[in-house]
């Protein structure tokens, strides 16, 4: 274990820590750093230089509310696989999002974004989007060119139509919206027959992980909704020492984004609206699941 001036380092699993203890971005972050963890901290500012970072396949900036922006050049971190940007008081994220290509599992839940760019339908090898609790008024028509989503999450936006084509992403299992905005839905919903409409049996398939871990990825670790389990393979796996113990605690504190279902409100509280095949018995060719109350 290594500790620099704002965090900590781990050679073994290549994790850089940066939590309550930061008050700026860290200038020590080896360059061989595979997954980078802002967590709960006093930065203001995520410089340029996060473009240096190269070999990064994790990054999570979470609960950083000082954080008003990210800089362009984050399209620089093309060997992305995961990109965690929650809790914070960005309204944007730069056009470079779609330079990174290698994106698995993009999540901005719980921010301030007002509008997410075009580009975004570049990630095609995208299976989860989490856009849930912002002040978005729309999405890009064109997402559903994603056609490998398995999970989009809408809700607690200001979105009052999603896109006609939308049933064109077929492998989706979980859809997440506000019904009492979106009142005029597209017709072609009832294409997407594979949506779950129990939440617990979503979680609980976790939208397998052998589904994630397809040819599209190259690295060793899971990657998928499931954070808990990924945690504790990884902790299991690298055979962390006795000297790490309090980095272990911080793992299962961090949740490597803090979204699993029973730790954010939204997902506590909120009742989703998801479409079921049996529905097609109702004759009405649309599905009906649980609308938000």
């Amino acid at each position: 274990m290594m500790k620099g001036g704002n965090g900590m380092y781990n050679s073994e699993t290549k994790n850089y820590y940066c939590h309550s203890a930061c008050n700026v971005f860290p200038e020590d972050i080896p360059l061989g750093t595979e997954n980078l963890i802002l967590y709960d901290n006093q930065i203001r500012n995520i410089p340029d230089s996060i473009s240096t970072l190269t070999n990064l396949k994790y990054l999570s900036i979470q609960e950083c509310y000082n954080v008003t922006s990210i800089p362009n050049s984050i399209g620089n971190l093309t060997n992305l696989r995961k990109l965690t940007i929650m809790e914070t008081n960005i309204t944007s994220i730069p056009s470079s999002i779609g330079n990174l290509t290698n994106l698995v599992v993009l999540d901005l839940m719980s921010n301030q974004l007002t509008n997410i760019p075009d580009s975004i339908t570049n990630l095609a090898k995208l299976r989860i989007l989490e856009l849930g609790s912002n002040k978005l008024t729309s999405i890009p028509e064109n997402i559903t060119n994603l056609t490998k989503l398995k999970k989009l999450q809408l809700s607690d936006n200001l979105i009052t139509s999603i896109p006609e084509n939308i049933g064109n992403l077929t492998n989706l299992i979980s859809l997440d919206y506000d019904n009492k905005k979106i009142t005029n839905l597209p017709k072609s919903l009832s294409n997407l027959t594979n949506l779950i409409e129990d939440e617990d049996e979503l979680y609980e398939d976790d939208i397998s992980i052998s589904d994630i871990e397809s040819e599209d990825m190259d690295i060793d670790t899971n990657i998928d909704i499931g954070e808990e389990e990924y945690i504790n393979s990884l902790i299991k796996k690298r055979k962390m020492s006795d000297d790490d113990d309090d980095i272990t605690s911080m793992f299962k504190k961090v949740k490597f984004g803090g979204n699993t279902r029973k730790t954010r409100k939204t997902r506590k509280t909120r009742k989703t609206r998801k479409i079921k095949k049996q529905t097609k018995r109702r004759g009405r060719g649309r599905g009906r699941g649980k609308g938000r109350k």
